[in-house]
């Protein structure tokens, strides 16, 4: 078993606070370390409820992700199988191992002095806790009142040590009140994607838009180079489409920024953006793990309260520049003069001057904002092993919606109606 360094409110091992689920699944993979499975348990019907649990059984690790950012919150350590005990050392020295039993004195001794623990009558268990580090140990029943009286539990009445059955590292003040580390300002995870159907994406922080006239070329200057570029060699969705030379192959190809939660699928004729298309990363979806979360914002219309706002300004100020300077303007390109150089709150507050899709909106409101939609098209996947839940996909104009058995959204593909005319004219014209 491999040794795991302990830094309180920090890490445990290579895991860290607020590291992202998508690079934490990442490492597992990629690095040559001896894990040969994980567990992954949510909440599969409200997964924003409670944390995503991975369990590592190798290494008696329970890693736990809040939902909503998908970044680690809590590393638990279990102790309680004295067969199978760990490797862990604080400050380069050995505090629990196959030899080494993590007794109250053994902890003691390397933590140093703590403030008195607390009881947990109900649980039968001992809290000890110290700065972004939690002990718990248990207390069976007939020696609870051993320790009612305040006592320190260095041992049970018959001489025995009591030893800590489990260790948790937080970032807070308490493991209650515990928090998640702020990221760095140029950290880019979760960066504001802000989205317009029909035209493009924009990155908020970088200030990087990819439209649907954007190149191959414009892909790479603005977000580098993909992580994995993948070939179509059909389109299993054309038949939908109306169109005809079904089975013919079809040559588009993928970039897949895996790290930002996006593919762009570009046309093989022009070498221009397609389609793009967003993951919410949410357990149990096929491509859960494959790509970090992405942090979208959909921008359908104005609110009526600054709809209303900016007819009137129109009416009254027509000739004014200044009043058109400061009225919102719905298209890509205007709101990321918008925005440029304002803090995230003051992005935040431009956006709530609109009503938003965002990844955690529910299937019934998306349809309260656009309408409702047509019949799905239902997807079923089946690999190997794992029989994932049926998803469907929902179709508005220059939109679809891949929406999970629970009713979240899985992933959004954004198209537009102008571009795939203009793209269908040039393929008829080289098919000529």
């Amino acid at each position: 078993m491999i040794p795991l360094d302990i830094v309180p409110g920090k890490a445990v091992g290579n895991f860290h606070i607020g590291m992202p689920l998508f690079e934490c699944i990442n490492f597992i993979q990629q690095e040559q370390i001896d894990i040969p499975s994980v567990k992954i348990s949510c909440d599969e019907k409200n997964p924003l409820t409670s944390s995503i649990k991975l369990r590592i059984n190798s290494m008696n690790l329970t890693l736990k992700f809040e939902a909503l950012t998908q970044r680690l919150k809590h590393i638990e350590v279990g102790l309680w199988n004295q067969s199978n005990l760990p490797q862990l050392r604080y400050s380069g020295v050995f505090f629990c191992s196959p030899d080494i039993k993590p007794t109250y004195k053994m902890i003691y001794k390397n933590f140093g002095p703590s403030h008195p623990g607390e009881l947990d009558k109900e649980n039968l268990q001992y809290i000890l806790q110290y700065p972004g580090l939690v002990f718990t140990f248990n207390i069976p029943k007939e020696n609870l009142e051993a320790f009612s009286n305040n006592e320190i539990p260095i041992e049970f009445p018959d001489r025995t040590s009591i030893i800590a059955s489990t260790m948790k590292v937080f970032y807070g003040k308490s493991y209650i009140q515990s928090l998640l580390p702020s990221l760095p300002q140029n950290n880019l995870y979760l960066e504001p994607i802000i989205t317009i159907i029909s035209q493009g994406i924009l990155f908020s922080k970088r200030n990087r838009i990819i439209d649907f006239d954007s190149s191959v070329q414009d892909v790479l200057s603005e977000l580098g180079p993909p992580n994995h570029v993948y070939y179509k060699e059909e389109d299993k969705m054309r038949i939908h489409s109306g169109q005809g030379n079904f089975g013919t192959g079809c040559g588009d190809y993928f970039f897949n920024y895996f790290n930002l939660g996006v593919d762009f699928l570009f046309d093989i004729i022009t070498h221009e953006v397609k389609k793009i298309t967003l993951h919410t990363n949410f357990p149990l979806h096929y491509d859960f793990s494959r790509y970090t979360k992405c942090n979208f914002s959909i921008l359908t219309k104005l609110n009526e309260k600054q709809s209303t706002k900016t007819q009137n300004s129109n009416n009254t100020n027509t000739n004014n520049d200044q009043s058109n300077d400061d009225q919102l303007k719905c298209d890509l390109y205007s709101l990321n003069e918008q925005i440029k150089e304002k803090s995230q709150q003051q992005i935040e507050a431009i956006l709530n001057n609109f009503t938003i899709i965002t990844p955690e909106t529910r299937w019934v409101d998306v349809q309260k904002i656009l309408g409702e939609s047509t019949k799905p098209v239902i997807n079923k996947r089946e690999i190997s092993e794992y029989n994932f839940s049926a998803t469907m996909f929902f179709g508005y104009r220059d939109i679809i919606f891949e929406i999970a058995y629970n009713e979240y959204i899985a992933t959004i593909c954004l198209y537009s109606t102008k571009h795939q005319q203009r793209l269908r004219q040039i393929e008829w014209r080289e098919q000529k």
